[in-house]
């Protein structure tokens, strides 16, 4: 089971955009706290790219522990 936690503008988020197999671009960020904030950046990176693109987002900032799901 995942667990969400929220973005805190003191995370450092690390996004690769993908357009099909092609990196378009890398980037590092921080000062957001939201995934709207962040897509605002996706969308001024990809200015003038067409297609469907893919995001990966890491959050370096916050450590996940292992999550456990007994099925009830």
């Amino acid at each position: 089971m995942r667990t969400t936690n929220p973005i805190n503008s003191t995370d450092r988020l690390y996004l690769t955009v993908m357009i099909g197999r092609r990196t378009l671009a890398t980037l590092s960020v921080s000062g957001v706290s939201s995934l709207t904030e962040v897509y605002r950046h996706v969308l001024n990176t990809a200015q003038g790219h067409k297609g469907v693109m893919t995001l990966y987002l890491r959050n370096s900032t916050q450590r996940v522990g292992a999550a456990t799901h007994n099925g009830h």
